[in-house]
């Protein structure tokens, strides 16, 4: 049976054996439909796994998530040894991602500063796979936005992006909030960026200039998620993030440190 047709053979089989009434001669086929359905099911998990483990051994967890994300086409029957392998494979890709993700993140920000503001084609495909399964992600789609300043026309080519459902309304909402997002100062007891050293927690209006700065580079971070004190910006480890970005693409490392360089360079976006 080809792959095609394993979506329409195991919808018929469930449909059979859900339909059946509850008669003792129409329990034999209903028996009949479950052990196909299983049957089934068993052999598109055998070909997932094949496929599935290389790149879990490679360590390539996004691929792999698209294609347990297939799966949720079939109506599957999921039993025994199947069920048990399917289970333990998802929760190893799930492990996975979650180490995977803030790795990539750092791999590529030291690639775009190394590489004057650019990722290479391999860089930039393993983004968009993994933007597609962690698309809620806000730094990953920071970096698509810069990475594919064309992304929604690419979602609607024969590009090989798999396009999420939900991909085009998000991208497009993402990088209007990081480019046209509009940052109040409000300036009370004002501090300018760089008069002092910033850490954790210190609040006032040159964190909220910092925050300004970051938005007007392209480079803002998530202003839903910060926080304010006497309606100044606090700083915080998503700042922090924001201008590595900055420092990744302004040619300086990606230390997240406020340096005399990275300041100088920041108050360029004024």
């Amino acid at each position: 049976m080809i792959q095609g047709h394993y979506q329409e053979a195991i919808h018929l089989y469930k449909k059979a054996e859900e339909e059946y009434d509850a008669s003792f001669l129409s329990s034999k086929y209903k028996k009949e439909a479950h052990t196909k359905a299983v049957k089934i099911t068993d052999q598109i998990i055998a070909n997932w796994v094949i496929k599935v483990k290389p790149l879990l051994a490679a360590g390539n967890p996004a691929k792999a998530e698209l294609l347990q994300g297939e799966l949720e086409y079939y109506n599957l029957e999921l039993e025994g040894q199947t069920e048990d392998t399917f289970y333990t494979l998802q929760r190893q890709i799930d492990y996975q991602l979650e180490r995977y993700k803030p790795q990539l993140i750092n791999r590529l920000l030291e690639e775009i500063y190394a590489n004057n503001g650019k990722l290479s084609a391999e860089s930039k495909e393993e983004l968009a796979e993994m933007f597609q399964v962690e698309w809620r992600d806000y730094w990953l789609a920071v970096l698509m936005v810069k990475g594919y300043p064309d992304y929604l026309s690419i979602l609607n080519s024969d590009s090989g992006i798999r396009r999420h459902t939900t991909d085009s309304l998000f991208f497009s909402k993402r990088k209007d909030a990081i480019y046209k997002e509009h940052i109040p100062v409000e300036r009370y007891g004002f501090m300018s960026l760089g008069d002092r050293a910033l850490e954790e927690g210190d609040s006032g209006s040159d964190v909220t200039e910092l925050v300004l700065f970051l938005h007007n580079a392209g480079c803002s971070p998530d202003t839903s998620e910060l926080k304010k004190s006497n309606a100044q910006y606090i700083f915080s480890s998503d700042i922090v993030m924001a201008i590595r970005v900055f420092q990744a693409y302004h040619g300086l490392p990606p230390t997240g440190e406020l340096t005399p360089e990275t300041i100088r360079k920041l108050k360029l976006y004024r």
